[in-house]
């Protein structure tokens, strides 16, 4: 037991769904779980976790009949903190604990003290008080926890196949200048490192989305295929990489809605956010899972919001919560 890994926890948004379905999927996964948990936020938080999830929580464990969560460590006292604000108040209170939990996850993760990292859906506001330069999770914890100085993998488990962002947090029109020939090999590479460690595999098979419509159609609809992806995938199949594309990104989801015809593809590099997150989701079921590849400890978070309008009404299904906490584990445990 001394040799369990040390895995760190936010709360995400304290209005959002983020604390109650914490609650829901640390009692679910029981004590079986083969982790020491640090909760970077106060003892109330998951109190008020508890009391949304139906359950309770006493002396670091969540309760439920004859159901115990595996023990959790709060790493702030309730003083230190604001307290926790009513559900609905949307604050500079709420703001601020969620840019806590976050600068005590990174400075944990800086001195090797916490192998994974678990986090919640948070208001993008909050970033102000963590550093206004980055636009959220992904961006802020690369630049203190990278292992390398290239661009890191916004990266998508839980659906047919793993999903990679060639582009993260950016306007569109900022995406074609956003790409380049070297920029997508990287992310390609990391895409298939990460599904190796995630699926125990060496033959992957990758695919690529076009930019534009029909895949920039020869030229006619963008020049992008041609002078950039394309020959990015070439240099990869040159490498020895299984990689398809650049392939059109309507035709390629279309597949997935008829039996016998979905694409035999252990990964997907679409270009930029929507583009690959909007199908993917419903894939998933809401089984997905946000992972960051390119860090020096694992990184995992769901991949829905804060769904404020179901917060506290036992209504938020923690599929996802507990998905990214199996999948956090199951990276650190490579």
């Amino acid at each position: 037991m001394e040799n369990r890994p040390n895995i760190c926890l936010t709360p995400g948004c304290p209005n959002g769904i983020g604390p109650e379905v914490l609650a829901k999927s640390l009692l679910a996964l029981g004590q079986s779980l083969q982790a020491q948990f640090f909760f970077a936020g106060p003892p109330s938080l998951l109190t008020v976790a508890a009391q949304r999830a139906g359950c309770q929580f006493v002396e670091g464990h969540f309760l439920q009949g004859h159901h115990r969560s595996a023990k959790i460590i709060t790493l702030f006292e309730d003083r230190e903190l604001p307290p926790i604000p009513p559900l609905g108040a949307h604050n500079e209170d709420a703001l601020i604990i969620q840019a806590r939990a976050i600068q005590k996850a990174v400075s944990l993760g800086q001195d090797r003290a916490i192998q994974g990292l678990v986090t919640g859906p948070i208001r993008k506001a909050a970033m102000e008080y963590c550093d206004s330069r980055f636009a959220g999770h992904t961006e802020y914890l690369h630049a203190h926890l990278a292992v390398d100085e290239n661009q890191p993998l916004m990266a998508f488990a839980g659906g047919p196949f793993v999903l990679g962002l060639a582009t993260i947090h950016i306007p569109l029109g900022q995406v074609p200048s956003h790409l380049s020939r070297e920029g997508l090999k990287q992310q390609v590479r990391r895409l298939r490192g990460l599904i190796g460690q995630l699926k125990n595999k060496q033959d992957i098979r990758l695919t690529v989305l076009g930019l534009n419509p029909h895949a920039g159609e020869d030229g006619l609809l963008g020049s992008e295929e041609e002078t950039i992806i394309q020959p990015a995938i070439q240099a990869l199949i040159e490498e020895g990489l299984a990689v398809n594309g650049p392939v059109s990104a309507d035709g390629f989801f279309a597949r997935f809605g008829k039996s016998g015809f979905e694409p035999q593809v252990d990964g997907v590099l679409a270009m930029y956010h929507d583009q690959g997150l909007a199908p993917y989701k419903i894939l998933a079921g809401g089984h997905g899972v946000n992972i960051t590849s390119g860090l020096s400890i694992a990184r995992t978070s769901p991949d829905h919001g804060t769904a404020d309008d179901i917060a506290g009404k036992q209504l938020a299904d923690a599929s996802a919560m507990q998905a990214a906490i199996e999948t956090c584990l199951a990276l650190v445990n490579v």
